[in-house]
């Protein structure tokens, strides 16, 4: 995967990328690099005849045939329920990662994919 320069700046809220701008950074640039990009979410419709949709603690970004990307701000900590669904992932052997950059991110993805068996990252800060 050969990096070129990103296709636009994420906004920063003072010196820290808010997260919801790092996942959209991310899943952009990932995107235009060729990658399988596909925004994840946990939904609750409350009610009568409610619905649901993901999983508690489900990561934000999965890639399809890769693994699952979580992002998280330079300062950010995974919940009890993030930290409990990376762990059964692991358990099943699914690759689950924690991003703080986009060239984390990249790094991670570059490696998954020179990589043929199933592995958790876990990226201190």
């Amino acid at each position: 995967m050969r990096l070129r320069p990103l296709s636009r700046s994420p906004r920063v809220v003072g010196e820290l990328m808010a997260e919801t701008e790092l996942s959209r950074s991310i899943r952009r640039e990932l995107t235009r690099l060729g990658v399988w990009v596909i925004r994840s979410g946990v939904s609750v419709k409350r009610g009568k005849g409610g619905t649901h949709s993901g999983e508690p603690g489900q990561p934000d970004l999965c890639l399809p045939a890769l693994g699952w990307l979580e992002t998280k701000t330079k300062s950010g900590e995974p919940l009890p329920s993030q930290v409990a669904w990376h762990a059964r992932a692991a358990r099943e052997g699914v690759r689950v990662a924690i991003v703080r950059s986009l060239a984390e991110a990249i790094r991670v993805v570059q490696q998954w994919q020179g990589k043929k068996q199933p592995e958790t990252a876990r990226s201190g800060g």
